[in-house]
């Protein structure tokens, strides 16, 4: 499944630390940019988009989905996780706050990528033009780039703002 190519483009990460985040780079159907420093490798298609580090251990996987409310598409993203990592366990409660002026919620977990341990960021954000988007940043414990998804993540902002 698209999916499974979508974490296989995280595996386009590089070692390089991050100064800044100096790339805008737009999802169309879902009105929203999202700023990406220029080390990391951005590869998109109709169904998602994937951005990471060449060093292969630190990216994020963008997805939009129709869903009736933040709730709903929070339970979409946890499927869609699953599809990704093994043996996903929450690190506390989801959290809601704005992130870029939209409704989001965001929750951390643990987890297991082909027997590596990795920090999980899920992203559900409700853009402006009525989308929900996902965002699956997944960090393996021994990245140099540990934090750098999850600012990825809270760099979303409504596109034209």
């Amino acid at each position: 499944m698209q999916l499974r190519s979508a974490f296989a483009a995280l595996a386009l990460l590089v070692t390089i630390p991050f100064s800044a985040f100096a790339t805008s780079h737009t999802i169309a159907d879902a009105k929203v940019t999202f700023d990406a420093p220029d080390s990391w490798k951005v590869q998109k298609d109709d169904a998602m988009t994937a951005v990471g580090n060449v060093a292969d251990d630190a990216g994020v996987v963008i997805l939009t989905l129709a869903a009736d409310n933040i709730e709903k598409g929070l339970e979409a993203a946890s499927a869609e996780l699953e599809k990704l990592v093994k043996d996903p366990q929450p690190a506390g409660e989801p959290s809601e706050a704005p992130i870029g002026g939209m409704k989001a919620m965001l929750a951390s977990a643990t987890a297991k990528v082909e027997g590596e341990a990795v920090k999980v960021d899920l992203l559900v954000l409700e853009a402006k033009s009525g989308k929900f988007l996902i965002g699956i940043g997944i960090t393996k414990t021994s990245s140099k780039d540990a934090g750098e998804s999850l600012k990825l993540l809270k760099s979303f902002k409504a596109a034209g703002k």
